[in-house]
């Protein structure tokens, strides 16, 4: 049976110029970082899209969770919201 063919990207390619460059570093950690890091940022360039040509903007949007996610009857401090 022929093994899955495995293309890579650029995750790959970055664990590769990194893997001689920095002793010690854990490949699969710096993968698994590495590919959260972009998932975070396709996840909040969709989150900025989603409120593109709206009244709201993403900024409202944070701050209201800010305030609802405070245990009640506490109030969300200005650094909270900030």
């Amino acid at each position: 049976m022929t093994p899955p063919r495995h293309d890579q990207d650029s995750v790959d390619r970055h664990v590769a110029r990194w893997a001689g460059q920095l002793e010690g570093m854990d490949p699969e950690v710096e993968g698994a970082i590495t590919r959260m890091q972009a998932i975070t940022k396709r996840i909040r360039a969709d989150d900025h899209a989603a409120y593109a040509g709206s009244d709201d903007t993403i900024e409202d949007y944070w701050t209201l969770h800010a305030l609802l996610v405070q245990p009640y009857p506490e109030e969300a401090t200005p650094a909270q919201l900030a």
